[in-house]
């Protein structure tokens, strides 16, 4: 199930604050959020390229894994949040 929340980042980190936090894209928008953001607990980052499954994402705050948009659907239950951080598909 998707639910879109719209809502400030105070109102974010209480209604999932005890859920996992993952980011959609790897690139730059992602780390204009971390640096914007560092205080949302980040589990891990979904990317669509292949070559970075199973990578590490050094952030300003924490390593996290790069995984699959395949590898998190068959990890996904309703303890998981996405943050969408790119802009653009391609």
């Amino acid at each position: 199930m998707i639910n879109i929340i719209d809502c400030g980042k105070k109102e974010f980190m209480e209604q999932n604050s005890r859920k996992k936090i993952f980011c959609f894209g790897a690139g730059k928008q992602l780390k204009t959020f971390v640096a914007k953001n560092p205080d949302v607990p980040m589990v891990g980052v979904i990317d669509n390229y292949k070559w970075m499954d199973n990578a590490k994402l050094e952030l300003e705050n924490a390593t996290v894994d790069i995984i699959s948009i395949n590898q998190f659907v068959q990890m996904y239950n309703d303890s998981c949040v996405v943050v969408i951080t790119c802009s653009m598909y391609e």
